[in-house]
């Protein structure tokens, strides 16, 4: 059962996302319908289906049932791309359990992942959401290209800042937007309420990930439920190590490290402490906070309730979260 996130509001839609998530993993058979159960009940705060069912309760008293299918075609689409993601980053475990792809193998995995995307398409498909499906392929098509970019820049001490902004919006930013956008467009809300919640997804998409990319140095396994250290020691320079690369004292030790390609424990604390003493992680926190606070000025025009108030706590708790 996903380990929901903690609401000021009830939102009573999520159980019906949870029991239609659980019928559509069932109605699969055999081994594959096995590993998506799995990975169904591994565990997950459901941020995505949240998102769109918050921005459509910020128009409407209940949230419709286009806004229902759209949260469980995102969380289809989420649990897939955590299932590719883990092969690429051969991560052995998510949530405290063992991942897909340690378990059943690359081979098996990618096909997993790719039987929940198939399943996210054929549920829109059915229920006639063409403009929830356009923009979840768009989301997904970003993921993927955001994926080849990053892994092309791998072990690259020259990348720039820019790089890595265009990749996190791709490979987070998107989907976290399109949630948004999808569930005031369930609604019926116009033109202007639904690029401006559009507009705070990716912003959100911003901080979210940036606070992930510190605690993957900063954060400890029992808590986060995943390996920590990954993005070091794939060559995935993110926001703090480009910091780190900035500070004079630390450039010519980083750059030396990223061409060694020697990532062991001893490694990762002497790059950990590099962070906190050089003041790179302090840095990248700052940043998150001003994604966050820029997610909140985008509520603006979206109607003052309770469902917007829910939304801008998110933004403040994306960045301050520990795991």
């Amino acid at each position: 059962m996903a380990q929901k996130l903690a609401l000021p509001v009830k939102l009573p839609e999520l159980e019906t996302v949870e029991k239609q998530l659980e019928e559509i993993i069932n109605e699969t058979q055999g081994p594959a319908g096995e590993i998506c159960s799995y990975m169904l009940r591994a565990g997950g705060k459901r941020l995505r289906p949240t998102l769109v069912l918050l921005s459509a309760r910020c128009f409407a008293d209940t949230a419709p049932p286009q806004a229902v299918t759209a949260a469980v075609a995102a969380e289809l689409i989420h649990l897939a791309s955590l299932i590719h993601d883990d092969i690429i980053d051969n991560a052995g475990s998510r949530h405290s359990k063992p991942s897909v792809n340690s378990r059943w193998g690359n081979k098996i995995a990618v096909l997993a992942g790719d039987n929940l995307f198939a399943k996210a398409f054929g549920l829109l498909s059915k229920s006639k959401l063409y403009n929830v499906l356009e923009l979840m392929v768009e989301a997904i098509e970003d993921m993927c290209s955001g994926e080849i970019e990053q892994a092309l820049d791998s072990f690259n001490a020259e990348q720039k800042e820019e790089n890595y902004y265009r990749t996190i919006s791709k490979k987070t930013g998107k989907l976290i937007a399109v949630c948004c956008q999808s569930g005031s467009l369930s609604s019926q809300a116009g033109e202007e309420h639904s690029l401006a919640l559009r507009e705070y997804g990716m912003n959100l998409g911003y901080a979210f990930q940036i606070a992930d990319d510190i605690l993957d140095f900063t954060g400890k396994v029992n808590v986060l439920g995943k390996p920590t250290g990954l993005d070091l020691a794939q060559g995935t320079l993110t926001l703090p190590m480009l910091n780190l690369l900035k500070n004079s004292r630390y450039s010519a030790w980083v750059k030396k490290v990223l061409q060694d390609k020697q990532f062991n424990e001893t490694t990762r604390q002497a790059v950990v402490d590099a962070l906190l003493e050089s003041g790179a992680l302090e840095e990248a926190k700052a940043v998150a906070l001003a994604f966050s606070q820029s997610a909140r000025s985008c509520l603006c025009k979206v109607p003052a309730n309770i469902y917007r108030d829910t939304l801008e706590q998110l933004a403040l708790t994306a960045v301050e979260r520990h795991k």
